[in-house]
């Protein structure tokens, strides 16, 4: 009896094969074979290393964004993200000497129109993010990594400059900053179903440390008197923040919280 040629289906599940063959006389299954893969060559198959090694090799990419490329593969590998924090300690473990100013400079060069297609594709290929704003970030995808580092650290006490996830460490942050109503004009300015969903993650709304620097301290002191309808508690400390916007040494972001109480620029008595 002529038989049809055998033809296989792979299907592939929690790194098992399963293959079923047939042949021509009906559908006799003759065998199932289950084979474990466990070898370091597959494993390292599956590493973003051994594919952008890959990919800078077919692609001819300049020397010095190869190494850096490759440095940020290997970050990948061991944190899971691209998402390289700015100013890393030197002799991070983590985080090799430099790379974090490259990866902001790749963000520059995207934004000024600078960079070549074929670097931005090889960035692309690893999953690489152009915008790092909190307030854009996907909610589903940033209560995973909250839920993924209580679960590492038993707590959501995620630092604001946490170098494992520093975008986790900046969504958390922003959260508290959008929840507190002393930093809102008085109110919170985060949307009910977001608070519930935190809460149910069981987010810590007050960090392990508060901001101790002068202006905090002393605009905590001065809204909280003002949602109070209380005078203001310090002429000398509204002074200084006058001045110190004067002079561009006042960021836009403190100047927005004594904005939302309708901060008196001009005479601080009359706040």
């Amino acid at each position: 009896m002529e038989h049809k040629k055998w033809w296989h289906r792979i299907l592939t599940r929690d790194g098992l094969i399963m293959a079923a063959a047939s042949v021509a006389t009906g559908l006799v299954v003759t065998g199932l074979v289950v084979t474990k893969i466990r070898s370091k060559r597959a494993a390292k198959q599956d590493t973003e290393v051994t594919k952008i090694t890959a990919l800078v090799a077919a692609m001819a990419l300049k020397p010095a964004f190869s190494k850096r490329l490759l440095e940020l593969a290997a970050f990948k590998d061991r944190v899971g993200h691209c998402d390289v924090p700015l100013g890393s300690a030197t002799g991070s473990k983590l985080v090799p000497v430099g790379l974090g100013k490259w990866v902001y400079a790749q963000r520059k060069r995207k934004a000024d129109e600078q960079i070549k297609a074929d670097e931005e594709a090889a960035l692309v290929s690893l999953g690489f993010r152009w915008k790092l704003d909190p307030e854009e970030l996907d909610v589903d995808e940033m209560l995973d990594r909250l839920a993924a580092y209580k679960v590492a650290n038993g707590d959501t006490l995620v630092p604001k400059k946490y170098e494992a996830d520093p975008l986790l460490g900046a969504w958390v942050a922003a959260m508290r900053r959008k929840a507190d109503p002393l930093l809102n004009g008085g109110q919170s300015a985060l949307p009910p179903e977001l608070r519930q969903q935190l809460d149910q993650a069981g987010f810590s709304w007050e960090p392990a440390r508060r901001c101790g620097s002068s202006f905090m301290t002393g605009f905590r002191t001065w809204s909280e008197a003002k949602v109070a309808g209380k005078p203001v508690p310090d002429d000398k400390w509204c002074e200084l923040q006058r001045e110190a916007r004067r002079q561009g040494k006042l960021s836009e972001q403190r100047i927005s919280y004594l904005d939302k109480f309708d901060f008196d620029w001009e005479a601080c008595g009359a706040a």
